[in-house]
């Protein structure tokens, strides 16, 4: 038993890497990126489709350690098609020198596309007077009738023929197929499945 596991184990590893989605190329298009104060911040989903922009309402922010600003005004919109029953993220500032010196989380309920809605930043401890800033959204719930979802995966099996060697012979390997091996005295079931 020990044998069939040491060999399936690599194969269950390099199927899992072979599921992970392609990295988020959020930064490339240019969400998340650091952005000068008078600018608009924006983020986008999964799929790399914008859905939330923010822009400061006061442009100039100014804090010390010793006397920090503890509230900024921001303006959000919902740029998505989606309607959102809950919607939430941060919002970063930095200097001169690229150094983060305030965040703030925010929050909204019942979000509507092409809405925008005006937050305050509570919980903000700026220590600098900041020179740049970005939105990274954390959470948006979508209405249960809403398909705010990435795309669907396609099966490991028609992207990467998978098999397995067993003592030299060789099997074939698809998601959702069992493969039956006498090992011992002991009849073994394995079926392969995309992780959820």
């Amino acid at each position: 038993m020990r044998i069939l596991l040491l060999v399936l184990l690599p194969l269950f590893v390099a199927l899992g890497r072979a599921q992970q989605p392609p990295p988020s190329n959020a930064d490339q298009n240019g969400a998340r990126q650091r952005v000068p104060l008078t600018e608009a911040a924006l983020d986008r989903d999964v799929a790399g489709q914008l859905v939330l922009t923010a822009r400061l309402r006061a442009a100039q922010l100014s804090g010390t350690p010793d006397a920090p600003a503890t509230n900024a005004r921001v303006v959000i919109e919902n740029r998505g098609p989606f309607f959102y029953g809950f919607a939430s993220g941060w919002v970063t500032f930095y200097d001169a020198q690229g150094t983060r010196c305030g965040e703030a989380m925010w929050t909204i309920n019942a979000f509507a596309p092409n809405e925008s809605v005006e937050r305050d930043l509570p919980g903000l401890r700026l220590t600098c007077t900041p020179a740049t800033w970005r939105l990274a959204v954390t959470s948006l719930l979508t209405r249960t009738g809403d398909q705010a979802r990435p795309a669907e995966q396609r099966p490991v099996a028609t992207t990467l023929p998978l098999q397995i060697n067993v003592n030299g012979t060789v099997l074939p390997i698809q998601l959702g197929n069992p493969i039956e091996l006498t090992v011992g005295a002991e009849r073994v079931r394995i079926v392969l499945n995309p992780a959820p």
